[in-house]
């Protein structure tokens, strides 16, 4: 009894610690249950342990068993764009081929002028804090990218997000555009003669398309395989957060 009364402090702290992590053990129990039984739809002792994991899982699952028919979908959708016929009247030797980092300049010059070239840069996976066409990225358009070195020798991105103005102009390509959208698919590549528009934003440029062009990208199973991943991926996210709002 002396020994309890010595130290009835510490015996509070220790059981309300215990206590703690008990009833948190607890509450972390409950709310996998109720992720694994109301919105999985499975008591799996692995999904129990770690719902976010095993969510992910089941989408990697996913990805498989529809991998093939997506890529078959999508060649399809490849095989038009192969089998497209371009007719233009326009001389393409006017038109001047410019980078990213020019375009910047003609927009600070106000240089509408111009007839200009641009190609949209293949798609592909972003550096960490390098900046992102994505931010001001719209359906119809053109992602120019250019790294260059500075005096310090520095690594210095150049990204422009062009869109096309005259989109309906060339219905062919834009029926094939949306089409690749419909699969979240952006590996293809094009290409716009034509002048840069006046816009009130320096961060909204767009090009006024006397003549456009789209090709096909070489695209690797395991490519076709990630973005059909992240398209899975991210209607997993949206589905889950509607089903924490309804909790």
């Amino acid at each position: 009894m002396e020994f309890l009364k010595n130290n009835i402090g510490k015996i509070i702290i220790i059981l309300s610690i215990i206590s703690y992590y008990s009833y948190d053990k607890y509450d972390k129990f409950k709310f996998n249950s109720s992720i694994c039984n109301d919105y999985l739809k499975t008591m799996d002792k692995l999904c129990l342990e770690n719902p976010t994991s095993y969510r992910y899982q089941l989408v990697d699952k996913i990805t498989k068993e529809k991998l093939d028919q997506y890529i078959k979908n999508v060649k399809e959708i490849e095989g038009h764009v192969d089998n497209l016929k371009y007719n233009t009247n326009i001389n393409t030797r006017d038109y001047i081929p410019i980078s990213a980092y020019e375009i910047s300049n003609l927009f600070l010059r106000k240089n509408f002028d111009e007839k200009i070239m641009i190609f949209s840069s293949l798609p592909e996976s972003s550096i960490f804090m390098e900046p992102n066409c994505n931010i001001f990225r719209k359906k119809y358009g053109l992602c120019l990218k250019q790294k260059s070195i500075d005096n310090d020798s520095e690594n210095v991105f150049d990204n422009q997000f062009i869109s096309i103005s005259n989109i309906n102009d060339f219905p062919k390509i834009k029926k094939i555009i949306d089409d690749f959208s419909s699969y979240g698919f952006d590996r293809y590549q094009l290409i716009a003669y034509g002048k840069l528009i006046n816009t009130d934003s320096f961060l909204d440029k767009k090009i006024k398309a006397d003549h456009l062009i789209i090709k096909n990208v070489n695209t690797k199973k395991q490519e076709y395989e990630t973005i059909l991943n992240q398209q899975i991926r991210y209607s997993e996210i949206v589905k889950f957060k509607k089903f924490i709002k309804k909790k």
